[in-house]
C-alpha cells in the first residue's frame, strides 16, 4: 500500500523544499578566518552561551555621586523660609554622610540654631541639637569610623515629645524635648552651620520631610546599606516630602529631586564617589557595570577620575568610553570563574597603540592585548597580524580568545591566529581598561559589550557571539 504523500515528512520530500529553512554555512578565509556569509544572520540568544558575564552598554550602567567638601569654605545652602522651618511639628531630616577627619567637629546639616546634626569631637559621636541646648547622641553606633559612609535620620516626634537619631537603620537614640523647635531666621546648609564648622567629606542623597517617617520606611531608605534614589521611591515616600537633593551634579548648584529648593554652592564644592547608585545617562562617569549573566558580578570603580564615561555614536547606540589614563574596571567574584578554559568575546574601537583591553591574573596571566597592526594574548605576544592597510586603530572590532590547558587561540574579526600551545589555570581577578594591578597599556577607546564563558565555545557558537556583538558596534568584517 503506497504512502499518502501529505504524510512524508517535509525534510524528504522533495516537493516540500520551499519549507526549509537554510543553516549558515561557515565559508573559511584562506588564513582561517571567517568569511561573510551572504545569507540571513541567524537568530542568536546571549542567554544560550555558558556565561559568567555578559556586559552590555545598554543595560545595567550606573552613575553614583556625592557631595565632596574639603572642610575649608565649601558648602552648600538654601535661604531661610518656610520651607525648611519646623516648630512644634513632626519632621524628619537626614542623608549618607562621611567624615574624613575626626580631630574636629562637622556640621552635616543645620538651619542655625533651630536643628543641626554634626559629628562631635568632644564626644566621640554623631549628634543632634535642638534649640542648640538639646541634645541626644548616636550611642547605639558609639564612635563612628573613619571615611566610611553612614546613614543618618534624625527627628522630632510632638506627640511623644522626643528628639531622636539613628544611624544605619540600628538603634534609637532619643533625648526628651517638650514644646518643639523654635523658628530662627537661618538658612538651611548641608556641609556648614551659617558658613563655617565646614564638612571634610562627603554627602549623598539628602532628604528633608515635614512629617514622621515609619521605621519600615527609614528601613527601606536605608535599604540593606546601598541606598535609594530619588526615581526609586514609592509614592508613599514622596508624601509630605520638601526636597531630596542626590548630590550628582559635577559642580555648582545640586538640584532637588522633589521640590523646587536648589541648593547654592559656595566655595566649589565637587563631585565624588558616593554611595547610592542611578542609571548613568550619556556623559556621565560609570560607577558600576553590572553583568547581565544573573551571577551578582559587577565591574566597578570608586575613585571618580578613574570611571569610563557612558556615550552613544551617532546611531545612538551605546558605549563605554575609556581614556588611555586611567580609567578601569574591576570585576568582583571572578575568583572561581575560570578553571583551565574559557572564552572572552569583546567588542571595542580602540584610538590608541599598545593597549590591554581585558587583563586575568593567574600564575601566567591572560591578556586582550592590542597595537596598531596586530592582537596578542598570554602576556601580550603578537598572534594575530593584519594584512597591511587594515589596521586595528580607529575601527570597530570583535576580538574573541578562546583558551584552555592545553592552549588557545586569538581572533580578530574572523582572522585566527591558530592554535598556540600554552594555556591558563585559575584566572581570578579581573579588569576591563587595562590592568588591574599595574598602569601598564591602559585603554584608549570604545568598549561595545563583553561575553565571558567558562568554556571553549564551539566554532558556530563562537562565530554566534562574534557577529552578535559585531552588529553591535559596527565592525563589517564579521
Amino acid at each position: 500500500m503506497r504512502r499518502n504523500p501529505k504524510s512524508i515528512s517535509p525534510r524528504r520530500h522533495k516537493g516540500a523544499l520551499q519549507s526549509f529553512q537554510l543553516q549558515p554555512r561557515d565559508i573559511r578565509r584562506p588564513n582561517g578566518g571567517l568569511m561573510p556569509w551572504a545569507g540571513p544572520r541567524e537568530r542568536f540568544n546571549p542567554e544560550g552561551l555558558p556565561l559568567v558575564d555578559w556586559f552590555d552598554p545598554g543595560q545595567g550602567v550606573y552613575r553614583d555621586g556625592a557631595a565632596l567638601f574639603t572642610g575649608t569654605t565649601q558648602y552648600l545652602s538654601f535661604p531661610d523660609g518656610a520651607a525648611f522651618r519646623t516648630g512644634d511639628i513632626g519632621y524628619t531630616f537626614g542623608g549618607w554622610f562621611l567624615v574624613s577627619d575626626m580631630t574636629r567637629r562637622h556640621m552635616l546639616i543645620s538651619k542655625g540654631d533651630e536643628y543641626y546634626v554634626e559629628y562631635s569631637f568632644n564626644t566621640g559621636r554623631f549628634r543632634l541639637l535642638v534649640d542648640n541646648t538639646h541634645q541626644v547622641l548616636a550611642g547605639n553606633l558609639g564612635q563612628p569610623s573613619l571615611s566610611q559612609w553612614y546613614f543618618i535620620v534624625c527627628w522630632h516626634d510632638p506627640a511623644a515629645n522626643l528628639i531622636c537619631i539613628q544611624i544605619n537603620d540600628g538603634g534609637v537614640d532619643s533625648a526628651a524635648y517638650p514644646g518643639g523647635s523654635p523658628i530662627y531666621n537661618s538658612g538651611f546648609n548641608v556641609g556648614a552651620y551659617e558658613g563655617g564648622l565646614t564638612l571634610d567629606g562627603k554627602a549623598d542623597s539628602v532628604f528633608f520631610y515635614k512629617r514622621l517617617l515609619s521605621a519600615a520606611e527609614r528601613t527601606e531608605l536605608y535599604h540593606a546599606g546601598t541606598g535609594k534614589n530619588y526615581s526609586e521611591l514609592s509614592s508613599s515616600l514622596k508624601t509630605s516630602l520638601v526636597s531630596w537633593w542626590e548630590m550628582e551634579q559635577a559642580g555648582g548648584s545640586r538640584l532637588d529631586s522633589h521640590g523646587g529648593n536648589t541648593l547654592a554652592d559656595h566655595g566649589g564644592v565637587s563631585l565624588a564617589g558616593g554611595v547610592v547608585a542611578s542609571p548613568a545617562q550619556p556623559g556621565d562617569a560609570v560607577s558600576l557595570w553590572v553583568s547581565r549573566a544573573g551571577l551578582g558580578h559587577v565591574a566597578a570603580q570608586s575613585a571618580m577620575g578613574k570611571r569610563p564615561a557612558l556615550a552613544t555614536d551617532i546611531n545612538g547606540v551605546p558605549y563605554l568610553s575609556f581614556d588611555g589614563v586611567d580609567d578601569l574596571l574591576e570585576i568582583n567574584g571572578c575568583a572561581a570563574c575560570f578553571t583551565g578554559k574559557g572564552t572572552l568575546v569583546a567588542g571595542f574601537s580602540p584610538l590608541d597603540t599598545n593597549y590591554s583591553l581585558y587583563h586575568a591574573s593567574a600564575s601566567n596571566g591572560w591578556w586582550a592585548h592590542g597595537s596598531g597592526v596586530e592582537f596578542g594574548d598570554f602576556r601580550g605576544s603578537a598572534i594575530v597580524g593584519y594584512p597591511t592597510g587594515n589596521p586595528l586603530v580607529g575601527g570597530n572590532h570583535v576580538v574573541s580568545i578562546s583558551s584552555s590547558a592545553g592552549g588557545y587561540e586569538v581572533r580578530v574579526d574572523g582572522f585566527s591566529g591558530g592554535a598556540q600551545s600554552g594555556g591558563f589555570s585559575v584566572l581570578d581577578k579581573h579588569s576591563i581598561g587595562g590592568s588591574w594591578e599595574s598602569a601598564d597599556r591602559p585603554f584608549r577607546g570604545r568598549v561595545h559589550g563583553i561575553f565571558l564563558c567558562n568554556e571553549v565555545l564551539m566554532p558556530h557558537r563562537l562565530q554566534q557571539a562574534e557577529r552578535f556583538l559585531a552588529n553591535k558596534n559596527g565592525a563589517t568584517t564579521l
